[in-house]
């Protein structure tokens, strides 16, 4: 268990808020992989890590491997969409309340985090802090993970 996650089951349902502030639900991407990345414009662990977040969303076909960061920012998502651009950050970013989605996912305070998860919507792996997702270790999972898609 890590947290409140635990590996092989799927997350609590979360409702996230889109850029253009439509409601967003994990099921609009069933049938795919998910790296779920909490973040904030203001977190500089957050801000080291997104260019390679950004290089892993080129090297994967969305429709395998979608990855997904979360802004907790309290900030207009014009602000987000514009700090995005400013940085060339394409993939997609959904918004919540920090301290409600922490909650829900019975997560510890602080960002970043993130979550692996499978085609099934499961958790296949989590990260607390600096994600490195070139690190071999972590390499290897996300390939299984994709590899495993039914």
């Amino acid at each position: 268990m890590i947290g409140g996650l635990r590996v092989g089951e799927p997350l609590p349902a979360l409702e996230l808020q889109d850029l253009g502030g439509q409601t967003v639900t994990l099921a609009s991407f069933e049938g795919r992989a998910i790296l779920l990345n909490l973040w904030a414009t203001w977190c500089v662990p957050c801000l080291d890590e997104m260019p390679e977040l950004e290089e892993l969303h080129i090297q994967y076909d969305p429709t395998v491997l979608s990855v997904v960061g979360i802004s907790i920012d309290k900030i207009s998502p014009l602000l987000v969409q514009a700090f995005l651009e400013e940085n060339s950050i394409t993939y997609t970013t959904l918004m919540a309340d920090g301290e409600a989605l922490l909650d829900a996912l019975h997560l510890p305070p602080g960002i970043p985090h993130t979550i692996l998860l499978d085609d099934n919507g499961l958790v296949s792996g989590y990260w607390r802090g600096r994600f490195h997702p070139f690190d071999p270790d972590t390499e290897a999972l996300i390939t299984s993970t994709v590899s495993k898609q039914s």
